[in-house]
């Protein structure tokens, strides 16, 4: 993945930015020193396609000796639509992993680490699941190597996110159709609804324009985007080397 900055956001509504004293200690022993629980960060992922905000809610748990790590990600047709997906996501995160710390011995944790499992010490080739980027970074001496992901990128406003959505259509479904033509997307969708349901339909969709998500063991650094975004953003004059693509495990979401 290219080395982008996600922008934390601020704005009139609460958004948990604030840090605690003590989270940067060194050493986190007394329990008056630990750092609000439930207080994610929010992040705005998107590089382009603002018409829609991607935003993950992160949280460091940095007293608890690994597992640290809480995230969500969600996107909606509004700010407050993605800050609510993220969060959904951000609390099946953290209420797993505070299952399997009160609850050791529940096949639930069996469970857990059978699917995100991963030592601190993994190689990329190790990884046979996106996903166990969660337990990979929740061990304390891998939250330093996703420090260019997660601070530097400034802040934004919500404001401006309601700005972006409102100037582009404020009709969402107009919206994404107006965006879809722009970027000549064109989605291959598959109708996996049971003949048995009458009010529910289950849909799946397949972007070959967008990237995929991957295991770090098989990375799908090929795609185009990342060569094209980065300059048709205008966040580079040139195409990024394919060289300079990172092969370290993508923190997710």
């Amino acid at each position: 993945m290219t080395r982008h900055h996600s922008s934390s956001l601020r704005g009139p509504r609460p958004t948990s930015t604030t840090r605690h004293p003590c989270q940067r200690s060194a050493a986190l022993t007394h329990p008056l020193c630990r750092p609000p629980v439930g207080a994610p960060t929010f992040y705005l992922q998107n590089l382009d396609f603002f018409e829609f905000p991607v935003l993950t809610a992160i949280e460091f748990d940095n007293w608890l000796p690994e597992l640290r790590y809480n995230a969500g990600g969600g996107i909606g047709a509004s700010p407050d639509a993605a800050m609510r997906s993220a969060l959904g996501e951000y609390c099946q995160s953290e209420r797993s992993l505070r299952i399997c710390q009160l609850a050791d011995n529940w096949q639930f944790e069996t469970a857990f680490h059978r699917l995100f499992g991963i030592h601190a010490d993994a190689e990329p080739y190790e990884f046979t699941r996106f996903v166990q980027a969660i337990t990979y970074y929740g061990h304390p001496r891998n939250q330093e190597r996703a420090d260019w992901y997660f601070n530097g990128g400034g802040e934004i406003t919500l404001s401006e996110l309601y700005a972006r959505c409102d100037a582009a259509d404020p009709d969402p479904h107009r919206r994404i159709h107006m965006a879809m033509q722009a970027r000549g997307i064109d989605p291959i969708m598959f109708d996996f609804t049971p003949k048995d349901f009458r009010q529910t339909k289950v849909w799946k969709a397949f972007i070959p324009e967008l990237s995929q998500p991957y295991p770090p063991q098989s990375p799908a650094l090929g795609h185009p985007r990342y060569l094209a975004c980065p300059v048709a953003a205008g966040y580079r004059e040139t195409p990024i080397d394919q060289a300079d693509l990172l092969a370290d495990p993508l923190p997710y979401p």
